[in-house]
């Protein structure tokens, strides 16, 4: 007995979590590679912990966010507009 089971991968909802958290997951490195606390890039960002946190567990910010996100990172500009193109399917619903 055979089943076949299709899994639809385009699915918008799925790649749009997907490429959420991969976002969040290049926000943490970022973080961490500053030295950086959740509390103090945060700050330094203009948001609460638990607006970070949100980011970086998958959350789309707020376009207003990226760059205060870049600043706190110390990420230039440019370099945060490159990454908000390659992520775009998460803001894209």
């Amino acid at each position: 007995m055979s089943s076949n089971f299709k899994i639809q991968v385009n699915d918008r909802n799925i790649q749009r979590v997907c490429r959420g958290r991969l976002f969040g997951s290049f926000i943490q490195h970022g973080r961490e590679k500053t030295g950086l606390s959740v509390e103090e890039a945060a700050r330094l960002a203009g948001t609460e912990s638990r607006e970070w946190q949100a980011v970086k567990g998958g959350e789309v910010p707020r376009p207003a966010q990226l760059l205060a996100i870049a600043d706190s990172l110390e990420i230039d500009h440019d370099a945060m507009g490159s990454l908000a193109i390659f992520y775009r399917g998460a803001w894209e619903l």
